[in-house]
């Protein structure tokens, strides 16, 4: 025979016991050295690309590299090492800055998380210059 239950008695729920998943977070990266030999990665790449195109003009002072595109303008992109960020004037889109994300393996915009890479091809492309930078 089935027993009946009292409805007035509470009867005890156990919900089984969920488990945060663990957050990972980017590492942080506090070391110059560090910071700065991606920001070398990062401009070397970048001077590879662009310095077989025609009409451009590429030197790197000082950590500082400068993409003349003649009449239409200059791409400077400099690091700061105090902040560790990079940062990217375009003749298009103006100033940018960009952030190591050890995640992606890339320089992402602090803001909308696109590659610095991305942004250098598309307004070359955009200030109606000829060729493709091989980023």
């Amino acid at each position: 025979m089935s027993a009946i239950a009292d409805p007035k008695q509470k009867r005890e729920r156990r919900w089984p016991r969920r488990v945060a998943a663990p957050t990972t977070r980017a590492p942080v990266e506090d070391d110059p050295a560090q910071f700065l030999d991606r920001v070398t990665i990062l401009t070397d790449r970048v001077m590879a690309a662009f310095a077989g195109l025609d009409g451009v003009a590429t030197s790197h002072d000082n950590g500082v590299v400068v993409i003349d595109l003649g009449d239409k303008g200059a791409f400077q992109l400099a690091p700061n090492t105090d902040a560790r960020t990079v940062s990217l004037l375009s003749p298009v889109s103006g100033a940018q800055t960009y952030k190591w994300d050890a995640r992606a393996e890339a320089w992402k915009h602090v803001d909308d998380g696109h590659d610095v890479t991305g942004l250098l091809v598309r307004d070359y492309l955009r200030a109606g210059c000829v060729g493709l930078p091989a980023l």
